[in-house]
């Protein structure tokens, strides 16, 4: 899903006073194995955690970190 919405804004552009622009994102997902019990604040900070480090990879990317891992 992360990867799939990253490529749709990718594909895209704006026009801003007769200038286009090209649209990027960066995305942190966080993921949990099935049957395990977490909180949101976990959730929020491993997704977070991805967050940066699709940003620091140079952004536009999507960053996906399982809980426990």
């Amino acid at each position: 899903l992360a990867e799939r919405t990253r490529a749709a804004v990718d594909a895209g552009e704006t026009t801003y006073h007769d200038a286009r622009i090209k649209l990027t994102v960066s995305v942190g997902f966080a993921v949990a194995p099935a049957g395990s019990v977490v909180t949101y604040e976990q959730l929020r900070e491993v997704a977070a955690g991805a967050l940066a480090d699709a940003k620091n990879a140079g952004r536009n990317r999507c960053v996906t970190r399982t809980l426990g891992s």
